[in-house]
């Protein structure tokens, strides 16, 4: 079924739906005739892990899960879904591995703080300890920084900490626009689909106007991009160095692939600064 969709020959077990040149489309349809759910389908893209109707990690999205370096962990931007971070994976080295973490509902009652809790223990069931290498875009920079805060709160090293166009207290982005926009074709997906993500993205849009972010123990590497409000803002919210870099685009052109590039160059530099 999964050859069919993306109109292949042949697929393998272990082969990833993203790696064989799958999108968010793909993935919905793939969705709609397996009976799963979308975030199921991103959480589990190799053929094998469809099949056997999911079973990873919850709220994990393994981007590429081999390798021996320390991993790059993405966090989630408003809508919940990881799946934007895939192309990163391209750009760094072939020995990293990178995952996506996912919140799949709206989580009604958790501020910043405590998703960041909660994404930093899925972390650490990863990798028990560190160093470790945090990235965040949008909503995800929010996430980012309180979970790199937290894991340095519990005696963990933190080699990198990459936040892409968040700044804090900043003006959120309008919340139907800016949940519609994260998934290219979101019009092909089910009715229920779209509401979980506006309301995800809905309730992550409220926190983060009410987050006033704790004090990382660190460095910090910030992408702003054109258009970009409060590049200085993270200065009382770090004790280390911050690095910016600009990237001459839009808010939601960040993962086009001449902005990806930049991108991508800066935080693999960055990480081959890092304790591996």
């Amino acid at each position: 079924m999964v050859a069919e969709v993306l109109d292949l020959p042949r697929v393998g077990p272990d082969d990833d739906l993203f790696d064989l040149g799958g999108d968010s489309l793909h993935a919905a349809r793939l969705a709609r005739r397996l009976s799963m759910t979308l975030h199921e389908v991103f959480e589990t893209p190799t053929v094998a892990g469809l099949a056997s109707g999911g079973g990873r990690r919850a709220g994990v999205l393994p981007i590429r899960a081999a390798g021996g370096l320390a991993p790059l962990f993405c966090l989630p931007p408003a809508g919940g879904l990881a799946w934007c971070y895939t192309p990163l994976r391209d750009h760094l080295g072939p020995d990293r591995p990178v995952y996506g973490l996912q919140l799949a509902g709206a989580e009604p009652g958790q501020d910043v703080a405590g998703l960041a809790a909660t994404l930093a223990e899925r972390i650490r069931a990863i990798r028990p300890t560190g160093p470790y290498h945090l990235l965040g875009w949008s909503f995800g920079g929010y996430l980012a920084h309180a979970v790199a805060a937290e894991l340095r709160a519990t005696g963990q090293e933190v080699g990198l900490l990459a936040i892409l166009d968040a700044h804090p207290h900043a003006a959120p982005e309008a919340v139907p626009d800016a949940a519609l926009r994260l998934v290219p074709g979101l019009s092909h997906l089910d009715a229920s689909t779209v509401d979980q993500m506006l309301a995800t993205a809905a309730h992550h849009t409220r926190v983060a106007a009410a987050h006033t972010p704790a004090v990382f123990d660190g460095d910090l590497l910030v992408v702003n991009a054109a258009d970009a409000v409060g590049r200085e803002s993270w200065a009382p919210y770090v004790t280390g160095r911050i690095e910016s870099h600009d990237v001459p685009c839009g808010h939601f052109e960040m993962f086009e692939p001449g902005p990806l590039a930049t991108i991508g160059a800066a935080v693999e530099a960055a990480l081959g600064r890092t304790p591996q």
